[in-house]
């Protein structure tokens, strides 16, 4: 009888998810109180810096971000897979001088990118073609040009953002560029796939663009919201 000895059971099915291990995989840690001579292994011996953890991440891997304030210059982000997420309730905050550069798959989860209203992009694809750029439970802001650019002689797969804040950019939003450039007949463009869920976007300056917040060019064509 399914119902006999309900009350008593005590295996695995009825444990609190928040009690359950974590995700597996190699995780790199860095924190304002790490040092970038550590390994940032462990929590105990993160990095200090943002740079320091990539360097040491490999392909695939996760880069736990501790609560705080990190300063950052450009990274250039070239290994496929890496996912850089915030520590469970932390809220971190990345105030970039340059902005972060995407060669490859990469995913970013629960991070604050503020430009300080001098760099010029916050994710750019415009030195080398990406696979996917995704950002989850972000906020950019404050950049003088775009958000998230693809320039319009490199490439990504597909570009996600779901439950995001975008604010405060001297253009747009989400700018993805189509090539002049031709491949055979057709022109080449930034992006594949495009999806913005959830997500808010304000005061966002682009009087001079008329498509407005978000503009998005596939096959020579404008989509703007």
């Amino acid at each position: 009888n399914p119902s006999e000895g309900s009350d008593d059971n005590t295996g695995d099915d009825n444990e609190d998810p928040e009690e359950q291990p974590e995700e597996e995989g190699v995780k790199i840690y860095v924190s304002p109180s790490g040092n970038d001579d550590n390994d940032g292994k462990t929590p105990e011996t993160a990095k200090a810096t943002l740079k320091k953890a990539y360097a040491v991440a490999n392909a695939g891997e996760t880069i736990i971000v501790a609560n705080g304030e990190y300063e950052s210059s450009s990274i250039t982000f070239d290994k496929p897979g890496v996912t850089v997420k915030a520590a469970k309730d932390a809220k971190p905050v990345i105030n970039a001088t340059s902005y972060m550069n995407i060669y490859a798959t990469t995913t970013f989860v629960g991070l604050t990118f503020d430009g300080l209203g001098s760099a010029e992009h916050g994710f750019a694809v415009k030195e080398n073609t990406a696979k996917n750029l995704i950002l989850q439970d972000c906020e950019v802001s404050n950049y003088l040009k775009n958000l998230v650019f693809v320039d319009g002689t490199h490439h990504v797969d597909s570009l996600i953002i779901d439950n995001c804040l975008l604010h405060h950019s001297g253009r747009v939003a989400v700018y993805v560029a189509a090539s002049s450039l031709m491949d055979g007949e057709t022109p080449i463009h930034g992006c594949d796939y495009f999806q913005l869920t959830n997500s808010t976007v304000y005061e966002i300056n682009s009087t001079n663009y008329s498509a407005g917040a978000i503009d998005i060019r596939t096959n020579g064509n404008q989509q703007g919201m």
